[in-house]
Order: C-alpha cells, then structure tokens, then sequence
C-alpha cells in the first residue's frame, strides 16, 4: 500500500507515524495491493484535522476527524476508514450471496404415499376429455409444478455509533448545517434552527441531501 503525507502548520512526528501504520495495517489485509492512501494533517489554533482519502480497485472513501489533538483526529480516522472498508466487503460478499437476478425456477415436486393415491383417485373419476389434457395420463401420474422462491437475506444486525459530531450544539440555519455537515463528512446532521425546531439532514445515496423535518 503507497501511503503519502501532507502536513499544514504541523510536524508529522514519529509518534503520528506509528500510529498511522498501525491503523493502516488492518486497513491493509481489507483491500487490494494497488490501494493508496493519503493522510492531509492540518492543526490551526485549538482545532486540528485529518483527513484520509484511501483509492481502491473498487472505489474510493474519504474520512474527516476533527480534534484538539491531532492523535485523536487520525485515530478516530483511520477507524472511519476501516469500518467503511468493512461495510464495502460485507456489501459484495451478500451481493454475491443474494444476486438481484434471482428468477423463479420450476420442479416437480414428489408427493406422499396418501397424497399421491387421493391425486391418482381425483383422476380416475374424470372424464375421458379432461384425462387426456393431463401430463402423464397413460400412467395414471400426476405432474405437479410448483415454483420455489429465493430464500430472503437475513437482515444483518444494526451497527450503532454514538457521536456527538453528528449533532450541533449551537442553532443554525440550514445552509449552515449544510456546511456544517459536508466539512465533518456525515451522512446524518442533526440541529435546531432559530426557533429550536429541531431538523436532521440526510444525505442519500445519489450524494444529494434531504432534510427531515420533526413536528414542531
């Protein structure tokens, strides 16, 4: 794995090194040998960041940590970055699992002793017309076709994170909560605005945001 450093306004130390290596090593067993990554530490005043942009075969994820210490930053980080890594792979693994090009299939299905007896009787008692429309009637057999569905994916189980950088402690309005949400890179913002309404951006799949508004 290439793995490149940019540092504004702050020394990358050996210590943010070893730590960097440590978090990249998991990362590293997770996806290809072409993967790069590269790790933007930027410290002003009280406030440091670190974003880390990692490109795959596949596709390419990006995490922004915000800290007063930038060790804090880069650890929380690199694990954004694993667990999104862990998310792409159970991902293809259940799509390979489950392909959505599952089609009905048909078979025969095999009836009991007494099943088959109370079909061949239902037979019998028909018409010499009605007899002839039947599969199998020389011999007295019944075909029976039924059509067997895929079997549902279990739901996986819910991953819950707990953080409070999703949650604005200040009102604001909602072209601020949208700044706000895009520069700390969640899917889910929650804040209130002027009049303590309380409102939740989500950001769908497609990359636009929506806004969720809660009953007054």
């Amino acid at each position: 794995m290439h793995v490149e450093y940019t540092a504004r306004k702050v020394v990358v130390t050996k210590k943010l090194k070893a730590l960097a290596e440590e978090g990249l090593k998991r990362i590293e067993k997770l996806v290809d040998d072409t993967a790069k990554v590269h790790i933007f530490l930027n410290c002003e005043k009280y406030r440091c960041s670190v974003e880390i942009t990692l490109k795959t075969k596949l596709k390419d994820i990006a995490a922004l940590c915000i800290s007063p210490e930038a060790e804090i930053a880069l650890r929380d980080a690199l694990d954004k970055i694993e667990k999104q890594v862990l998310k792409q792979k159970k991902t293809i693994v259940t799509r390979k699992r489950h392909p959505q090009g599952d089609k009905l299939t048909a078979g025969t299905v095999r009836l009991s002793g007494d099943e088959a007896r109370a079909a061949t009787d239902k037979v019998s008692a028909m018409p010499a017309a009605r007899k002839s429309k039947l599969n199998g009637h020389a011999n007295g057999k019944v075909a029976v076709i039924a059509h067997s569905f895929p079997q549902m994916a279990s739901l996986p189980e819910p991953h819950i994170i707990r953080s409070l950088d999703s949650v604005a402690m200040r009102p604001m309005t909602l072209e601020e909560a949208l700044k706000e949400a895009h520069y700390r890179d969640k899917d889910i913002f929650i804040f209130r605005n002027r009049t303590g309404q309380l409102l939740v951006l989500h950001r769908m799949r497609d990359g636009k945001m929506e806004l969720i508004e809660t009953p007054a």
